[in-house]
């Protein structure tokens, strides 16, 4: 299998983007944070919200870094991969806990989209977790047949 096509580079490419984007946006909270409180009516409650979700959104694309350089290295059934999946869908579902909790202080649409969207996304890596514990268990017992 060809792993260097244009479209992993490309993909590579957006999760490095992606990745040191969080890092800026996180870091800068400070600044564009005040800018959100003075002309958007923030309160400073947010300022909690907006860290804790921005590094466990971070969490969340340093594992699909590694996990993407696993797949790129040619072997992305491996149990990291599994232990992984879970822990992306525990920082999944702890950013749905984040923006649920938003809600009960000041709801909005997009922090109720958040919680359905990160939701599903949890289940979701779950799901394929448990599909590379199938793939890995079919490869172990194919590397014992002669």
């Amino acid at each position: 299998m060809n792993l260097n096509t244009f479209t992993h580079k490309l993909t590579r490419i957006i999760i490095d983007i992606l990745f040191f984007t969080c890092i800026i946006a996180i870091a800068t909270i400070p600044w564009w944070g005040h800018f959100a409180q003075t002309y958007m009516m923030i309160g400073k409650g947010m300022y909690i919200i907006l860290y804790l979700a921005g590094v466990t959104s971070l969490y969340i694309l340093w594992l699909v870094r590694a996990f993407f350089k696993t797949f790129q290295q040619g072997n992305p059934f491996e149990e990291e991969n599994v232990t992984r999946l879970r822990n992306c869908s525990i920082a999944f579902f702890v950013n749905a806990l984040i923006f649920a909790v938003k809600i009960i202080f000041v709801y909005t649409n997009a922090a109720l989209l958040l919680v359905v969207m990160f939701g599903i996304l949890g289940l979701a890596c779950l799901t394929i977790k448990d599909l590379f514990k199938q793939a890995i268990k079919h490869k172990q017992e194919n590397d014992l047949t002669i």
